[in-house]
């Protein structure tokens, strides 16, 4: 018995020896990355420097039929992929349940590192491109999707339906009151523009939208709706259909082009240069 034991000892040295090895190696792994920046669950690396882009929904209804959702979820779609590494892209909704005096993000998504040495520019440890990829795409499939097809449904949930008011240019201001939305940062506006609240009835009601250099003389614009500067912000509206101008309930606007051109002059006359219009069509060949 003594003769084996004595057979044995080499081997369970060598067994101890790789044993404490590998809790060494563990051990000195978890020291080393202990004070690594991660993302959180939105693939945020928060304390870093980022861009900041905001989408604007303007939920009110008519919903988008199924041409407009299909263009404007392409449209989201590529900005997501599109996204610099931690821009931060979030998006403010008028929905039901959202809509306040101090708006903040529905939900929010970061852009994900496109090479191991995004990380290490960080200070964070470098990753494979697969590993990478896949986390991309856990992040478009757990987070961006549910919420962008929750946002863009034409049949939303009760608490979500916005069928009272579409308070455009309330929103916009208070987007530009938040603390992180500065020069460098990005506005997309998706909407029909047609601002519907206790300040103005943009088409609905006479005299309500006269040219912005008349408007922006109001009191009520002076006191309350005067947004912070757009200089040095990137500005894109996203402007769905709608049909009827110059009859019925839009009567009071003559043509999508008026409509148009008081939202350019807004974002001009407050410091945006050369804000872009995309019109999201209907589908539809009616007048």
């Amino acid at each position: 018995m003594r003769r084996r034991k004595n057979r044995d000892l080499p081997k369970i040295v060598m067994l101890s020896v790789a044993l404490a090895s590998g809790i060494g190696a563990l051990a000195y792994a978890a020291l080393t990355t202990f004070d690594q920046p991660v993302s959180d669950q939105y693939g945020c690396f928060d304390g870093f420097e980022q861009r900041h882009t905001v989408v604007l929904f303007d939920a009110s209804e008519p919903r988008l039929n199924t041409m407009q959702t299909r263009s404007v979820r392409h449209y989201l779609d590529e900005l997501y992929a599109n996204l610099g590494f931690n821009e931060r892209l979030s998006f403010i909704t008028t929905e039901g349940d959202q809509i306040s005096s101090a708006p903040k993000a529905r939900f929010h998504v970061c852009g994900a590192p496109r090479s191991s040495d995004d990380l290490e520019n960080i200070g964070a440890s470098g990753v494979s491109a697969g590993y990478l990829k896949k986390q991309k795409k856990k992040l478009f499939e757990t987070v961006y999707i549910p919420q962008i097809e929750a946002m863009l449904s034409p049949t939303p949930d009760e608490a979500r339906r916005q069928v009272s008011q579409s308070p455009m240019l309330e929103m916009i201001k208070h987007v530009s009151d938040m603390k992180d939305f500065v020069p460098g940062s990005r506005l997309i506006v998706l909407s029909d523009l047609l601002q519907n609240s206790d300040t103005a009835q943009f088409c609905y009601r006479q005299n309500q939208m006269p040219p912005f250099r008349i408007f922006r003389e109001r009191e009520t614009y002076k006191n309350r709706l005067t947004p912070r500067s757009f200089e040095g912000i990137e500005v894109e509206v996203l402007l769905l259909q709608r049909y009827g101008y110059g009859r019925g309930p839009l009567q009071y606007c003559q043509s999508e082009e008026e409509l148009t051109g008081f939202w350019r002059d807004y974002f001009i006359g407050n410091g945006a240069v050369n804000p872009g219009f995309t019109r999201i069509r209907d589908g539809h060949t009616a007048g």
